[in-house]
């Protein structure tokens, strides 16, 4: 059962990283944004990416903790 979990929350990790790396292309491609808009806005995708990258982590590293047998 957590497994099923965890192999959950990574294809919902790997479609937020899909989601950021889109929304960075398209940030970099807006010809209306100057360039510190465009950094900022790539710091707000990026801070939040990570963000949930460490919750995931931790999430999974707590799973693994309560439960050494499931892996």
């Amino acid at each position: 059962m957590i497994l099923q979990i965890i192999n959950t929350m990574a294809f919902i990790e790997i479609l937020v990283l899909i989601s950021a790396v889109t929304g960075i292309i398209l940030v970099l491609k807006d010809k209306k944004l100057n360039g510190l808009s465009k950094v900022l806005w790539i710091f707000l995708v990026l801070t939040f990416n990570f963000i949930g990258v460490a919750c995931f982590l931790g999430y999974k590293f707590l799973a693994r903790r309560q439960h050494p047998t499931d892996q």
